[in-house]
């Protein structure tokens, strides 16, 4: 395996669940707001 694909898909993994975790949040956030 590509040592220089694995990290780009170790980074765009990271990514992914970074914006997961923030619409995560936004949700939470919205459902103790309302």
């Amino acid at each position: 395996m590509d040592r220089r694909l694995a990290l780009k898909n170790i980074r765009t993994g990271l990514i992914a669940g970074t914006v997961a975790l923030v619409i995560l949040a936004a949700s939470f956030i919205a459902a103790f707001v309302y």
